[in-house]
């Protein structure tokens, strides 16, 4: 169909570009650090010409009702070993439920990339109190010092949802960053998100 040639000849378009700029060296990754930005969102410095590549993956319990899966966790190594092959540096959103299931995986990880935050148990913030929210915290910051003798410096909230009580709370817990806040939303999906005026810093 004439939507699937326009779609074919985009991808063509995107991978001659992609490589055009690897060939160049004009690609450069680093550690997700700036909430104005969403992961994986390639970005035109109005500094300079270099392209810069922000990557990030949320890692996180399967979807679905039932027993809780991870095969995200299982399937993980196979993106990270292309990350690592080709010297590209990511940042891990991991939630408290994967790394108490997998820590010595986590630490694996760990060397290799940075780790932080996306929760206790992915569950909404729209749908917690504030000690709910606070104890999810807790919770992950007590078991994230007993594996790495460490704080987390960043956090991503469940699907983006944050408020200013939540910034304010993970101010109050020692975070650095913050990256729920995103700067677009999928298509046809009612946003949930941070309503209120984006930080200027981290």
């Amino acid at each position: 169909s004439p939507i699937f040639l326009v779609l074919k000849k985009l991808s063509t378009i995107s991978r001659l570009i992609w490589k055009k700029a690897l060939k160049k060296q004009l690609i450069i990754s680093m550690p997700f650090k700036d909430p104005s930005f969403h992961s994986g969102t390639l970005i035109s410095s109005l500094r300079s010409k270099i392209k810069i590549c922000f990557t990030s993956i949320d890692v996180e319990h399967d979807r679905g009702e039932g027993e809780r899966k991870f095969s995200v966790v299982e399937n993980l190594e196979k993106i990270l070993s292309i990350f690592k092959k080709h010297g590209i540096t990511a940042t891990l959103f991991v939630t408290g439920q994967v790394l108490e299931r997998y820590s010595e995986t986590v630490k694996e990880w760990s060397k290799e990339f940075e780790i932080v935050c996306h929760s206790f148990t992915h569950r909404f913030w729209n749908t917690l109190s504030f000690e709910e929210r606070k104890k999810e915290l807790e919770d992950y910051t007590a078991l994230y010092q007993r594996i790495f003798q460490t704080m987390p410096r960043g956090f991503r909230a469940p699907s983006h949802i944050i408020d200013d009580e939540g910034l304010k709370l993970l101010e109050e817990k020692g975070f650095l960053y913050d990256s729920s806040i995103v700067p677009h939303y999928p298509p046809f999906k009612k946003y949930r998100g941070f309503k209120g005026r984006a930080p200027l810093l981290p």
